[in-house]
Protein backbone atom coordinates (compact mmCIF):
# COMPACT_ATOMS: atom_id res chain seq x y z
CA UNK A 1 0.00 0.00 0.00
CA UNK A 2 2.84 3.01 0.74
CA UNK A 3 4.13 1.83 -2.35
CA UNK A 4 1.14 2.70 -4.18
CA UNK A 5 0.74 5.70 -2.05
CA UNK A 6 4.52 6.60 -3.07
CA UNK A 7 3.54 5.57 -6.53
CA UNK A 8 0.58 8.24 -6.73
CA UNK A 9 2.83 11.49 -5.24
CA UNK A 10 5.18 10.78 -7.89
CA UNK A 11 2.50 10.45 -10.77
CA UNK A 12 1.22 13.45 -9.55
CA UNK A 13 4.45 15.79 -8.82
CA UNK A 14 5.33 14.09 -12.37
CA UNK A 15 2.13 15.90 -13.87
CA UNK A 16 2.50 19.08 -11.63
CA UNK A 17 5.87 19.33 -13.52
CA UNK A 18 4.85 18.80 -16.96
CA UNK A 19 1.76 21.44 -16.50
CA UNK A 20 4.16 23.98 -15.84
CA UNK A 21 6.86 23.17 -18.27
CA UNK A 22 4.05 23.14 -21.16
CA UNK A 23 2.77 26.88 -20.25
CA UNK A 24 4.74 29.14 -23.01
CA UNK A 25 7.19 31.61 -22.21
CA UNK A 26 6.72 34.74 -23.77
CA UNK A 27 10.44 35.92 -25.05
CA UNK A 28 9.33 39.11 -26.38
CA UNK A 29 10.43 42.32 -25.09
CA UNK A 30 8.67 45.06 -24.03
CA UNK A 31 8.57 47.06 -27.28
CA UNK A 32 7.92 43.98 -29.44
CA UNK A 33 4.41 43.16 -27.38
CA UNK A 34 3.83 47.56 -27.73
CA UNK A 35 3.86 46.61 -31.27
CA UNK A 36 1.90 43.41 -31.37
CA UNK A 37 -0.64 45.36 -29.39
CA UNK A 38 -0.54 48.02 -32.30
CA UNK A 39 -1.06 45.70 -34.69
CA UNK A 40 -4.02 44.02 -32.86
CA UNK A 41 -5.78 47.51 -32.20
CA UNK A 42 -5.17 48.55 -36.03
CA UNK A 43 -6.36 45.25 -37.26
CA UNK A 44 -9.68 45.06 -35.34
CA UNK A 45 -13.08 43.71 -37.09
CA UNK A 46 -15.93 46.70 -37.74
CA UNK A 47 -17.94 45.78 -34.57
CA UNK A 48 -20.35 48.70 -35.30
CA UNK A 49 -23.36 49.22 -36.78
CA UNK A 50 -24.91 52.10 -39.27
CA UNK A 51 -25.53 53.93 -36.02
CA UNK A 52 -21.79 53.76 -34.59
CA UNK A 53 -23.33 51.33 -31.86
CA UNK A 54 -21.87 47.90 -31.15
CA UNK A 55 -23.64 45.33 -33.29
CA UNK A 56 -24.55 43.24 -30.16
CA UNK A 57 -26.00 43.51 -26.94
CA UNK A 58 -23.32 40.89 -25.70
CA UNK A 59 -20.80 43.36 -26.87
CA UNK A 60 -22.49 46.44 -25.55
CA UNK A 61 -22.58 44.33 -22.51
CA UNK A 62 -18.83 44.02 -22.39
CA UNK A 63 -18.16 47.75 -23.37
CA UNK A 64 -19.82 48.29 -20.11
CA UNK A 65 -17.97 46.02 -18.03
CA UNK A 66 -14.74 46.41 -19.31
CA UNK A 67 -12.14 49.03 -17.52
CA UNK A 68 -12.20 52.50 -18.86
CA UNK A 69 -8.58 51.94 -20.83
CA UNK A 70 -10.34 48.75 -22.70
CA UNK A 71 -13.31 51.02 -23.86
CA UNK A 72 -10.68 53.54 -24.96
CA UNK A 73 -8.66 50.55 -26.81
CA UNK A 74 -11.98 49.26 -29.08
CA UNK A 75 -13.13 52.33 -29.74
CA UNK A 76 -9.53 53.40 -30.94
CA UNK A 77 -9.38 49.63 -32.77
CA UNK A 78 -12.74 51.07 -34.51
CA UNK A 79 -11.69 54.22 -35.87
CA UNK A 80 -9.02 52.26 -37.55
CA UNK A 81 -11.70 49.37 -39.05
CA UNK A 82 -14.68 52.24 -39.72
CA UNK A 83 -11.11 53.55 -42.39
CA UNK A 84 -10.46 50.42 -43.94
CA UNK A 85 -14.26 49.81 -44.22
CA UNK A 86 -14.66 53.18 -45.65
CA UNK A 87 -11.88 52.64 -47.89
CA UNK A 88 -13.19 49.30 -49.61
CA UNK A 89 -16.68 50.52 -49.79
CA UNK A 90 -15.14 53.32 -51.86
CA UNK A 91 -12.68 51.11 -53.46
CA UNK A 92 -16.21 48.98 -54.64
CA UNK A 93 -18.15 52.07 -55.70
CA UNK A 94 -15.60 53.29 -58.08
CA UNK A 95 -15.20 49.14 -59.55
CA UNK A 96 -18.78 49.24 -59.66
CA UNK A 97 -18.84 52.53 -62.06
CA UNK A 98 -15.74 51.46 -64.17
CA UNK A 99 -17.69 48.22 -64.79
CA UNK A 100 -21.12 50.50 -65.60
CA UNK A 101 -18.66 51.89 -68.29
CA UNK A 102 -16.79 49.09 -69.73
CA UNK A 103 -20.72 47.82 -70.37
CA UNK A 104 -21.85 50.66 -72.05
CA UNK A 105 -18.34 50.33 -73.98
CA UNK A 106 -19.74 46.64 -74.99
CA UNK A 107 -23.18 47.57 -75.75
CA UNK A 108 -22.46 50.11 -77.98
CA UNK A 109 -19.82 47.74 -79.96
CA UNK A 110 -22.52 45.44 -79.72
CA UNK A 111 -25.38 47.65 -81.89
CA UNK A 112 -22.84 49.10 -84.13
CA UNK A 113 -22.63 45.46 -84.95
CA UNK A 114 -26.33 44.86 -85.03
CA UNK A 115 -26.84 47.72 -87.38
CA UNK A 116 -24.01 47.16 -90.03
CA UNK A 117 -25.31 43.13 -89.77
CA UNK A 118 -28.99 44.67 -90.08
CA UNK A 119 -27.84 46.79 -93.24
CA UNK A 120 -26.07 44.60 -94.68
CA UNK A 121 -29.39 42.34 -95.08
CA UNK A 122 -31.28 45.33 -96.33
CA UNK A 123 -33.39 45.93 -93.15
CA UNK A 124 -33.03 49.74 -92.06
CA UNK A 125 -33.36 49.95 -88.33
CA UNK A 126 -35.47 52.88 -86.72
CA UNK A 127 -35.01 54.02 -83.34
CA UNK A 128 -37.85 54.18 -81.25
CA UNK A 129 -37.72 57.53 -79.19
CA UNK A 130 -40.10 56.28 -76.58
CA UNK A 131 -37.59 53.34 -75.82
CA UNK A 132 -34.45 55.98 -76.12
CA UNK A 133 -36.13 58.10 -73.29
CA UNK A 134 -36.97 55.07 -70.84
CA UNK A 135 -33.62 53.98 -70.78
CA UNK A 136 -31.67 57.56 -70.13
CA UNK A 137 -34.24 57.63 -67.61
CA UNK A 138 -33.39 54.25 -66.09
CA UNK A 139 -29.83 55.34 -66.37
CA UNK A 140 -30.58 58.93 -64.06
CA UNK A 141 -32.57 56.98 -61.78
CA UNK A 142 -29.74 54.53 -61.67
CA UNK A 143 -26.87 57.24 -60.93
CA UNK A 144 -29.43 59.26 -58.70
CA UNK A 145 -29.37 55.76 -56.20
CA UNK A 146 -25.59 55.54 -56.68
CA UNK A 147 -25.20 59.22 -55.45
CA UNK A 148 -27.39 58.85 -52.76
CA UNK A 149 -25.73 55.81 -51.74
CA UNK A 150 -22.59 57.16 -51.97
CA UNK A 151 -23.22 59.92 -49.73
CA UNK A 152 -25.24 57.75 -46.91
CA UNK A 153 -21.50 56.25 -47.37
CA UNK A 154 -19.51 59.21 -46.25
CA UNK A 155 -22.32 60.40 -44.29
CA UNK A 156 -21.46 56.99 -42.21
CA UNK A 157 -17.96 57.92 -42.12
CA UNK A 158 -18.28 60.87 -40.72
CA UNK A 159 -20.48 60.44 -38.06
CA UNK A 160 -18.95 56.70 -37.16
CA UNK A 161 -15.14 58.23 -37.21
CA UNK A 162 -15.74 61.33 -34.93
CA UNK A 163 -17.75 59.20 -32.71
CA UNK A 164 -15.12 56.53 -31.91
CA UNK A 165 -12.57 59.53 -32.06
CA UNK A 166 -14.68 60.87 -29.22
CA UNK A 167 -15.04 57.64 -27.20
CA UNK A 168 -11.14 56.90 -28.03
CA UNK A 169 -10.26 59.96 -25.95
Amino acid sequence: MKYFIFLFALVISIYSVNCEARQPVDHRTSEQKAIDHELYVRNSELSIDRDCKPKSTYQSMLLKTYSQDAVKEFWRGQTYAIERTHQKRLEAFALNEYQDSLDKQIQAIQEKKDEAYWSAQGIKQRSDPKFNESLSRADATIARSRAVRLKSENDWYERCSKYAAQQAR
